[in-house]
C-alpha cells in the first residue's frame, strides 16, 4: 500500500512539475515538418528529454534510498536457514519469545515445529571474506 501511494505521489509530482514546461515548449513546434526541424527546436527537445530522464533517475534513486530505511520495528527475526532442495529450505524464525521452524517452498510456507524452549544463540565464527579466500587461492605458493 505504501509503495502504491508513493508511486502515485511521484507520478503526480512529475506531471505537475513538467506540465507547464511541456505546454510552453509545445507551442514552439514547427507547423510543417517537411521543412525540417530548426536547431533551436531540436536543442529544446534534447534538453527537455534530459530533464525528464534526470528527474526519473533522481526519483528512482530517492525511492531506493527511502525503502532502505526501516519502516517500523520488526518483531520477526530470521535466525537461520538452510537449503534442503533446489527450491525448498528450512527457516528458523523468532516471533517475540517464540521460535518457529518453517518449511519454505515456492508454493507455500508451513509451520513444521514450534520450539518449546528457544535455542541457545551460538556465535559461530564469521564466514571468511571472499577477497581473502580469492587472494589465498591465487597467490603464488611459497615452498619452504
Amino acid at each position: 500500500m505504501v509503495k502504491k501511494t508513493m508511486s502515485l505521489w511521484i507520478v503526480q509530482a512529475i506531471s505537475l512539475t513538467l506540465a507547464p514546461v511541456a505546454s510552453a515548449w509545445a507551442t514552439d513546434a514547427p507547423a510543417d515538418l517537411s521543412q525540417g526541424v530548426s536547431p533551436d527546436y531540436f536543442l529544446k527537445l534534447v534538453v527537455a528529454m534530459c530533464v525528464v530522464l534526470g528527474v526519473f533517475f533522481a526519483l528512482a534513486w530517492l525511492v531506493k534510498r527511502v525503502h532502505r530505511l526501516p519502516m517500523s520495528t520488526q518483531s520477526i527475526q530470521v535466525l537461520g536457514s538452510t537449503a534442503v532442495g533446489n527450491r525448498e529450505k528450512l527457516v528458523l524464525v523468532q516471533v517475540g519469545e517464540q521460535q518457529l521452524l518453517l518449511g519454505v517452498t515456492t508454493q507455500s510456507i508451513q509451520n513444521l515445529h514450534t520450539l518449546e524452549a528457544p535455542l541457545a544463540e551460538d556465535n559461530p565464527s564469521p564466514a571468511p571474506n571472499f577477497g581473502d579466500v580469492f587472494k589465498k587461492a591465487f597467490s603464488p605458493r611459497k615452498d619452504t
